[in-house]
């Protein structure tokens, strides 16, 4: 099967594999490292809402700058 980016399935061979089953983990996930996860990724998330937010103010203040 050929994909519109050129890439064939054969290519991928964890095309379509549901999560937990990877070749690379070591089993299906319990509930608590689910959450253990979830919780990561959130913080993750805060943490680059905030990275986000300082670049925009930098790049507003620096843009003010130019139009000077």
């Amino acid at each position: 099967m050929k994909l519109g980016v050129d890439v064939q399935r054969k290519g991928c061979p964890w095309w379509g594999v549901h999560r937990g089953s990877h070749p690379s983990s070591s089993g299906p996930a319990t509930p608590a490292d689910k959450d253990a996860e979830i919780a990561r990724l959130r913080a993750q998330v805060a943490e680059l809402q905030q990275e986000k937010l300082v670049l925009r103010k930098a790049a507003a203040y620096f843009a003010n700058e130019m139009d000077r």
